[in-house]
């Protein structure tokens, strides 16, 4: 197997630290083999994208500087476009918020005429294909933690609008309104998104969530943690944690998953699950089937005794009377 396949192969099979080994020396070279098409046309990137290897391919882009917008030999491809092709929704929108963080562009055609936002098949990983198309998102919050949001001087939101490249509009302090507005590409407003939270979050919430983010060595990993962040009815938050915690315990140690939910006073609706594909996709067929699911109707047992008395007396009436000159 020569150089390339080699590197490709553990690549595409999520083996960091064999990845970082073989590919240690072109750290600091020209990366020509990491930009080479194999035999079937595609790059190392192609490759590890379409199995959803999201930490050798955020190690590719970010380390090895590889080309986020390479196109492929067999279809005209690029890594984006087989981005949009992952089945599993967790890795897929996950995949291609690295990419375009890294700089892919959603407009690139293959040789089909297709761009990635017409392949994909979830609605929101096509919205967050649209590219430059602005969109727009409103964050209710609590309005006595718009400090916060602002920072001294205004430093804070100063800091995450030029770091989010988006607009972002507090609601007047005399308003009844408690909705934040951020306009922007769509990755872009979800990152300001995390952001403005992270800012109300308490002290020991933020140290928590640092916590949650701090990045495993590979080899104490051994699957790579994917974080996926869903919407749900604030009513349905205590039954997810359950009586004493009971419930959102069993869910951590079942599954080996993090999940974060937003405190009681807080008016966010987004629970943050992060573990592996498996784990977050099993947790949410519990959520779904178990406390979101909505309960049969409980069957009226006075109904049930008043049919079953009118049916003894139904009974009874309809009895022929004994004769008795027999």
């Amino acid at each position: 197997m020569d150089e390339l396949s080699l590197i490709k192969y553990h690549g595409e099979l999520g083996n960091l630290v064999e990845f970082k080994n073989l590919t240690k020396k072109y750290l600091e070279t020209e990366n020509n083999v990491i930009d080479q098409l194999d035999e079937f046309g595609d790059s190392i990137l192609h490759g590890c994208v379409n199995q959803g290897r999201l930490d050798i391919v955020e190690y590719l882009l970010t380390k090895l500087k590889a080309k986020v917008n390479i196109v492929n030999n067999s279809s005209q491809s690029t890594p984006l476009h087989k981005a949009a092709t992952i089945k599993d929704f967790v890795t897929q929108i996950n995949m291609i918020k690295l990419l375009m963080t890294n700089g892919a562009d959603p407009l690139i055609k293959n040789q089909h005429g297709l761009i990635p936002e017409q392949i994909s098949v979830h609605t929101k990983c096509k919205e967050m294909l649209q590219g430059d198309k602005s969109t727009s998102i409103y964050v209710s919050i609590d309005k006595s933690k718009v400090g916060r949001i602002v920072g001294k001087g205004g430093a804070n939101l100063r800091e995450i609008r030029e770091s989010t490249n988006t607009m972002i509009q507090i609601p007047d302090i005399k308003s009844k309104d408690n909705r934040i507005k951020i306009t922007g590409r769509l990755c872009d407003v979800e990152n300001a998104k995390e952001k403005i939270l992270y800012s109300i979050m308490d002290r020991s919430e933020q140290e928590e969530y640092d916590e949650s983010q701090m990045e495993e060595s590979p080899d104490e990993a051994a699957q790579p943690n994917f974080q996926y962040l869903t919407s749900i009815p604030k009513d349905k938050h205590k039954l997810i944690i359950g009586a004493g915690g009971k419930t959102i315990n069993h869910l951590r140690q079942e599954y080996n998953v993090k999940i974060t939910i937003p405190p009681s006073t807080s008016l966010e609706t987004n629970i943050t699950i992060q573990g592996t594909n498996e784990a977050i996709t099993e947790v949410m067929k519990y959520i779904n089937e178990k406390i979101l699911a909505p309960k049969p109707p409980k069957k009226d047992n006075n109904n049930n005794n008043n049919s079953n008395n009118k049916k003894v007396q139904n009974d009874t009436n309809n009895q022929k009377p004994k004769d008795t000159n027999k």
